[in-house]
């Protein structure tokens, strides 16, 4: 009797425990797939992750308005980055005009991680003085690193450029300081792609 007992305590004990690793496989599976799908996010081939950012006259530039045309951003995120980044948009803007027949937007995203005591009036008068007024309305501000985390853009000190095409699919990145090579790719990625 007390060895059925035994045997029946044992089957219970081993029912369990298959449960239990059983659950913990779904759990790191599930945990895996979300991994990936972090991962994906920000990557070529892969949908933009929709964003709504203020210019710095104050108007808000959506991804989702901006379907239909290629759109090109250009994003820092440190200040050690921001003169690359203004010389890749600077580039950009001239050669695809804004509201040309190319259907090309150029935009510079910068991700400000400023201290909370410091007044985004100062942070936005720093900034008009480093972008000239002719290119305001062509540099985006995030105030909370949300933009950043959801492009996978790293903190650093290198520029990172995104190609979005008309559909809302990234179709290049890159990260790196500004070449003739690597702009010459950049230019012919968006004609490519614009036709």
């Amino acid at each position: 009797m007390l060895m059925l007992l035994s045997h029946t305590r044992q089957r219970t004990f081993t029912r369990r425990s298959s449960s239990l690793l059983t659950g913990l496989l779904w759990i790191g599976l599930v945990l895996a797939l979300s991994g990936a799908a972090r991962a994906q996010r920000g990557g070529i081939g892969s949908h933009a992750p929709l964003f709504r950012l203020q210019t710095i006259p104050g108007s808000w530039v959506a991804l989702r308005k901006l379907r239909g045309s290629k759109v090109v951003l250009v994003v820092g995120m440190k200040q050690e980055a921001a003169p690359r980044c203004k010389a890749w948009m600077q580039a950009l803007v001239k050669r695809y005009p804004p509201r040309k027949q190319h259907k090309v937007e150029v935009y510079q995203v910068v991700v400000v991680d400023k201290s909370w005591y410091i007044p985004r009036s100062l942070v936005l008068s720093k900034l008009k003085g480093f972008v000239g007024k002719a290119y305001h309305d062509r540099f985006l501000i995030e105030w909370y690193r949300g933009f950043a985390e959801q492009y996978q853009v790293p903190k650093s000190t290198l520029p990172v450029v995104f190609v979005i095409d008309e559909k809302g699919v990234i179709r290049y990145r890159t990260r790196d300081t500004i070449t003739k090579q690597r702009f010459a790719t950049l230019i012919a990625t968006i004609d490519r792609n614009a036709q």
